[in-house]
């Protein structure tokens, strides 16, 4: 006999840190402080975000030439960097390529260089252009590894901003040990690298999570929120971002009241330290919206992901992977309250943007496909299901890095739909197989 068909829900994270922003009105404690962050959608487990930083011209080592010299850079830096924390994403990029224009009297290996670099690295990957993202994070690294030495706690940033992009393009190996590395560099450098070390080990309890280690990643938590607490206080968005990561554990675990609470401090949070129309609002709406549907409050949580997908939309127009990111939750939401139409609407529109965004080779684009299977399945359309549960699965089987649960997910869904159909012997085989993928370490 079939068992219910399992679900797999893309929940928002929130992110960890790109590369250090620094603004003059902004220093809290020394000289670091930390940006507002950028959620950006990972594929699948809960959606995750990522703080953010870039970096504002706060000391540029060996920089002995004239403020008036500096001035134009400076200005056209510090310009992108307010555009970014406001969410104007397209003016951010105009001002940061403008500094890095005015730095063409530098030398090739100048920090201010690097400053600016990591700064427009930082608008691509809020975008959703990842070659771009990847490939300007390693010119800004290989510029700072060459002038600071591989120990500086400013290679430590590097390396979890690429991270970050690593993990966005679903390669989690390298993701991992790019922030493991980083974290090492950042524990050595002592107290005045914690803010950036807190940002490391909430990435790393991102990951942990992924992989079904929640404990890891709730302990990796703490310590980030121990540690920004302790730096920039209560009420700044970073803050926020670790706080609904410990919401999505106190979900997962059956915590519902303490979740609910959390996601929504971490909205209060978020509109008022940046806007109440930033994309990191959305994530956090995201994230409180899927608790509400967990529970049974459909209602109120398509109210959280209309507003989300409303801003998104505004910051990053119809194709970006945040926008499918709500569109399949709508989805999600719509089939289980069983309004299948606007489901299938919803899903399908998920699923073409994620394969303009990414490619057909995917695993967000696997987790598309196992929704619409789903919708497909409980609107009779049995031929469309099956289509799109293999298809998935082809997916998953080809990446090295596709999380064992997403692919276990897919099968179980496919070998539900073999039985519902009357081919039980089939059925078996698929869950043999997923059997054994879920005796594997």
């Amino acid at each position: 006999m079939a068992g219910p068909l399992v679900e797999t829900t893309v929940y928002y994270y929130v992110q960890s840190r790109v590369m250090c922003m620094y603004t003059e009105t902004e220093l809290i404690k020394g000289n670091r402080l930390l940006d507002p962050c950028v959620s950006v959608r990972a594929p699948g487990g809960r959606r995750i975000v990522r703080i953010v930083p870039l970096a504002v011209a706060v000391a540029c080592a060996a920089a002995a030439c004239s403020h008036r010299r500096n001035a134009g850079w400076q200005q056209a830096n510090q310009a992108g960097v307010t555009a970014y924390h406001s969410g104007d994403y397209r003016s951010a990029s105009s001002s940061f390529e403008a500094a890095l224009r005015a730095c063409s009297r530098f030398a090739v290996d100048d920090p201010r260089r690097a400053t600016v670099i990591a700064n427009l690295a930082s608008v691509y990957h809020r975008q959703g252009d990842l070659v771009q993202a990847e490939a300007q994070y390693k010119r800004a690294l290989e510029i700072n590894r060459k002038v600071l030495g591989p120990a500086d706690p400013a290679i430590g940033v590097g390396l979890s901003s690429i991270a970050g992009v690593y993990r966005d393009q679903g390669r989690v190996v390298a993701a991992e040990n790019a922030y493991k590395e980083a974290r090492e560099i950042l524990e050595k450098a002592g107290d005045e690298s914690a803010m950036d070390l807190a940002l490391v080990l909430n990435r790393l309890g991102e990951l942990f999570d992924a992989k079904g280690q929640v404990n890891l990643a709730q302990r990796h938590f703490e310590e980030a929120m121990a540690l920004l607490e302790h730096e920039l206080g209560a009420q700044y968005a970073t803050v926020a971002t670790v706080l609904c990561n410990m919401a999505g554990g106190s979900h997962a675990r059956g915590e519902n009241a303490a979740a609910e609470s959390m996601y929504r401090r971490a909205v209060s949070i978020y509109e008022n330290s940046l806007s109440p129309h930033h994309p990191d609002v959305a994530t956090a709406l995201n994230n409180l919206g899927l608790l509400l549907k967990d529970t049974g409050r459909y209602g109120e949580a398509g109210e959280m992901y209309r507003r989300a997908l409303k801003i998104d939309e505004a910051a990053f127009g119809r194709n970006h992977e945040a926008v499918a990111s709500d569109l399949h939750n709508l989805a999600e939401l719509n089939r289980v309250s069983g309004d299948l139409a606007a489901a299938e609407k919803a899903g399908l529109e998920a699923l073409d943007i994620r394969r303009h965004v990414h490619g057909e080779d995917h695993n967000a684009v696997a987790l598309s496909r196992n929704e619409v299977g789903l919708i497909s399945t409980d609107l009779g359309k049995y031929d469309d299901a099956e289509r799109q549960y293999r298809a998935g699965i082809a997916i998953l089987e080809a990446l090295p890095d596709h999380g064992t649960n997403h692919l276990v997910t897919l099968l179980d869904n496919l070998a539900n739909l073999l039985d519902k159909t009357q081919r039980s012997a089939a059925a078996a085989t698929i869950r043999r197989q997923a059997d054994d993928l879920r005796k594997r370490p």
